[in-house]
């Protein structure tokens, strides 16, 4: 089942329907390449394929999208704006590095968040479902541009 399948089936379990609107957003998200948008971002590349959508339109097809645990919605500086990401890993334990400077994002080893778990388990007896969390700093490569973690 691909992505916009699986996105589908989501609202419509939820009692939302995938209106051309809500899948022209996802659509950006999805062709975004990883890279994690802002609103006004996803607005002005949804605006270039459906000039008719308003920002507003925009706003609250994340809101559902992020109340039902397809997008992550993230606040990656303190500038303040959210930036929103396919979830894909919505349960379990996930933990990821995200570069200030480009934006990659590096998962954390399986091997080393299946130790975690194994800690919380026998330091706490805490049943863990899910962890969502994500590390900022700056990539190998953009350290190697001379880029200091501080400017950010």
């Amino acid at each position: 089942m691909g992505d916009l399948e699986r996105i589908k089936d989501k609202l419509q379990a939820s009692g939302f329907k995938l209106t051309p609107q809500r899948r022209s957003v996802v659509s950006v998200i999805l062709n975004s390449s990883g890279k994690i948008l802002s609103a006004e971002e996803i607005f002005v590349q949804v605006r270039q394929v459906s000039p008719e959508i308003g920002l507003a339109t925009v706003y609250r097809t994340l809101d559902i999208l992020s109340n039902l645990s397809v997008l992550e919605k993230l606040f990656l500086t303190d500038d303040g704006v959210a930036r929103y990401n396919i979830n894909y890993q919505q349960n379990g334990l996930f933990i990821e590095f995200i570069c200030l400077s480009c934006g990659k994002r590096i998962e954390l080893a399986k091997e080393l968040l299946s130790d975690l778990d194994a800690v919380i388990k026998k330091d706490s007896a805490f049943a863990v479902k899910s962890v969502r969390t994500h590390i900022e700093g700056l990539c190998e490569a953009c350290q190697k541009q001379g880029k200091n973690v501080i400017d950010y």
